[in-house]
């Protein structure tokens, strides 16, 4: 059964306040579901200058065994992904790729993959579903890449759905990426002119978010990184999409 849409889209949506006193230990780790013992950052720290240090950042239940995992594994990763593509009109960015970034990749070489628009041999099939084989198509990044944004997609997807909700993201619910064309126009238009969520500096990275269903069922988000490179995101129930997404758009399922 679908969630009960709120009649009346808002103007916006007034910012959630960061509460640092809030005790994190009472809850439970966003991610893994086990008791948490630290916090998380979202977005990740590794995002911002070491010579300009983020102001207020948010921050959300985890175990330390996520946490570590994510630190290890894709925070300076999707940094790397992210600047090399902001570089060019951001200047945060470009100091980014001339220190963090060249510094990461000495200690982790495999993180300098050369980020370029390049062509792949993919499955083709006709439209009733007959494989007629290979053919190449353009990606602008690589599939590992495209992995490792997603992950960083799930985890601020359920970041943010615990700061307006203040409770546990469930498990079952997907994530869909989109683009402007497949939202509903008031859908978009309410986004946009709800207020930012900023974390840390808002040159770095700012977050929109418009509950669509009042169980917080749906909720469309716009995640965008030095004022460059935007994602919008619908975090929703399985049952509960309310628009239809093109080909272009990705349905995507949190592991």
């Amino acid at each position: 059964m679908s969630s009960k849409i709120i009649k009346g889209l808002p103007d916006g949506f007034i910012e959630t306040p960061f509460d640092k006193k809030e005790d994190w230990r009472n809850a439970v780790c966003l991610y893994c579901g086990a008791p948490s013992n630290s916090s998380n950052h979202i977005p990740p720290k590794s995002l911002y200058l070491d010579e300009i240090p983020p102001k207020q950042m948010r921050t959300v239940p985890c175990c330390k065994s996520c946490n570590a995992r994510y630190s290890q594994s894709d925070d300076d990763w999707f940094r790397n992904i992210i600047v090399d593509w902001c570089a060019q009109s951001s200047e945060i960015a470009k100091s980014l790729l001339d220190s963090k970034v060249a510094r990461s990749g000495k200690r982790k070489p495999n993180l300098l993959k050369q980020k370029i628009i390049r062509t792949e041999l993919v499955d083709e099939f006709t439209q009733s579903g007959i494989y007629i084989g290979k053919k190449e198509e353009r990606f602008p990044f690589t599939l590992p890449e495209q992995a490792c944004l997603i992950r960083m997609v799930e985890r601020l997807s359920k970041g943010y759905y615990w700061v307006l909700s203040k409770k546990h993201p469930p498990k079952h619910y997907k994530i869909t990426l989109a683009i402007p064309k497949d939202i509903p126009a008031d859908y978009l238009q309410a986004l946009k002119l709800s207020q930012w969520i900023t974390s840390g500096n808002e040159q770095v990275f700012m977050c929109k978010a418009l509950p669509i269903a009042k169980d917080f069922s749906f909720i469309l988000y716009m995640f965008t990184f030095y004022r460059k490179f935007t994602l919008l995101v619908a975090y929703h129930k399985p049952d509960s999409m309310h628009f239809d997404v093109s080909a272009s758009g990705l349905l995507l399922t949190p592991q």
